[in-house]
């Protein structure tokens, strides 16, 4: 089943990741998490293509009808027989926030396990880094600025921290400061 866009094998990469640089290591977690943020997108497939593709803003409509992917992400897995708690939390709840800013739950930080934050983080960096029909794509370091400074309260500021770092891990030079 498509996305209506391309799979986001790059979250899976970046989540993966950083739960590795966690010490989430245990492989049968790592193969749930890797099918979770690999189908974490799965609702959009019952997104219409005209809200998916829209080349400009979306209306309020159309972002109601947007933010139900994640919903309909959960119910598909379940149609098709997932049962994997991680799996399923991580289609559901990729767009909640620690603050209770995001959906479909509005939960808060207490909520949302250790796979959603960092799915959440990578998510949130894939979009922006990602061209779509609305948007140009940023480059990596405007990207992490915006989830720096705009973001900060929404994000869990340890797991940031790692995929910075993760991120970084190539270059023999620090890493710059986030500054604004």
């Amino acid at each position: 089943v498509c996305c209506g866009s391309s799979l986001t094998v790059s979250v899976s990469v970046y989540t993966l990741s950083v739960a590795k640089r966690l010490g989430h290591v245990y492989v049968c977690v790592q193969i749930e998490i890797g099918v979770g943020t690999f189908l974490h997108d799965i609702g959009k497939s019952r997104v219409p293509d005209e809200v998916l593709n829209k080349t400009g803003k979306l209306s309020h409509a159309e972002w109601d009808i947007m933010r139900k992917h994640t919903t309909w992400g959960h119910e598909i897995l379940v149609e098709h027989g997932i049962t994997s708690p991680i799996v399923l939390a991580i289609a559901r709840d990729h767009h909640e926030k620690l603050d209770g800013s995001g959906y479909p739950g509005k939960l808060y930080a207490g909520d949302l396990p250790d796979y959603v934050r960092m799915t959440t983080i990578c998510d949130v960096f894939d979009a922006l880094t990602t061209t779509r029909s609305y948007k140009q794509s940023l480059d990596s370091f405007p990207a992490l600025r915006i989830m720096k400074n705009e973001m900060a309260h929404q994000l869990d500021p340890e797991f940031f921290g790692v995929f910075i770092s993760m991120l970084h891990i190539e270059s023999s030079t620090p890493a710059p400061a986030l500054a604004r």
